[in-house]
């Protein structure tokens, strides 16, 4: 990132996790830690020495292409004086698995000594390994096979996780009763236009036995419905995330039905003209750290009597 005239009109503040906090003050000599907390050349002596210790990380990564280029070349300069085709296929093409011998025996130091015959036959790869002071690479044949069976287990879950299958999206209702529970705020037990969110998970029977969620939300059969297929008794892959929710009264008179996009998009005219539900927006809590919807009081839709404007409200 470039920024013109930094100390004249333009700052920089740092933001660091715990973690990458601790290496950077790890870093700072002994007797000189800043009193006022982390300065700037201790970030800039942090990110110096992470980009050195990348460059060593990958340094064999490196040597093996350069071994790999120049065997290449040497090969495609003997078939240009030769014209012979077995030449280039022996040098350029590259076994596609090895045995366990291969992979994982021993070698011994003077076998293949420092740092390897290959990169002591090219005196450019070998001096740029010595003005880096590297005396030892590591063994490049591991880090394959990791490669290999990391790329193994994507595969296999690739396979386990078969894509959804196509189907068409049911046509969007907007039920009378929901209409008259706007206009009202009460809904008919007898209503065939909502049903108990629970009852796709089969546990919405046993939370009213319990009697510990009073009243149960509902939810219309819009919401529950998604494509031509799907009934509102079976969990699909196409179900939706509860995002907007209608509630009306207060305490165990309350009332709560979760709704689609589509009829909130839709009835919200008709909730900023009554005085009876309220729209609310809700999200699941996925993480600890992320906060909670549960009282529906983060943003809430409703109409006064004297002039429609939005009311929002926070929970501290």
């Amino acid at each position: 990132m470039r920024m013109r005239q930094l100390g004249k009109g333009h700052s920089v503040m740092f933001f660091a996790p715990g973690e990458i906090d601790r290496r950077i003050r790890h870093l700072i000599p002994r007797g000189k830690e800043p009193e006022n907390g982390v300065g700037v050349k201790d970030i800039l002596r942090w990110a110096m020495h992470e980009t050195c210790r990348d460059i060593v990380h990958h340094l064999p990564h490196w040597a093996q292409q350069g071994v790999d280029h120049h065997r290449r070349f040497s090969a495609y300069k003997k078939y240009d004086s030769t014209g012979k085709l077995g030449v280039l296929k022996e040098s350029w093409l590259q076994p596609e698995s090895k045995t366990l011998e291969e992979m994982y025996e021993p070698v011994s130091g003077a076998k293949h000594a420092w740092p390897g015959p290959r990169i002591n036959d090219i005196p450019s790869l070998r001096e740029r390994l010595e003005r880096y002071e590297v005396t030892q690479l590591t063994d490049m044949r591991k880090a394959e096979e990791q490669e290999r069976e990391v790329s193994r287990e994507v595969d296999m879950e690739r396979s386990a996780n078969p894509h959804i299958p196509k189907d068409l999206p049911a046509k969007h209702i907007i039920h009378d009763d929901i209409r008259d529970f706007i206009s009202t705020g009460i809904i008919s037990r007898h209503s065939t236009a909502v049903i108990p969110l629970l009852t796709p998970t089969r546990i919405d029977h046993a939370l009213n036995s319990m009697q510990k969620w009073s009243p149960t939300p509902l939810a219309t059969k819009d919401f529950a419905i998604t494509t031509k297929t799907s009934r509102i008794t079976d969990l699909t892959d196409y179900l939706r995330p509860v995002n907007w929710v209608l509630s009306s009264g207060s305490g165990s008179d309350s009332i709560i039905i979760v709704i689609s996009p589509y009829e909130a998009n839709e009835l919200l005219p008709m909730i900023r003209k009554g005085d009876k539900v309220r729209l609310h927006i809700y999200a699941a809590r996925v993480t600890a750290s992320m906060r909670s919807f549960s009282g529906l009081t983060f943003y809430t839709i409703q109409s006064h009597l004297r002039g429609q404007r939005l009311h929002t409200s926070k929970r501290s």
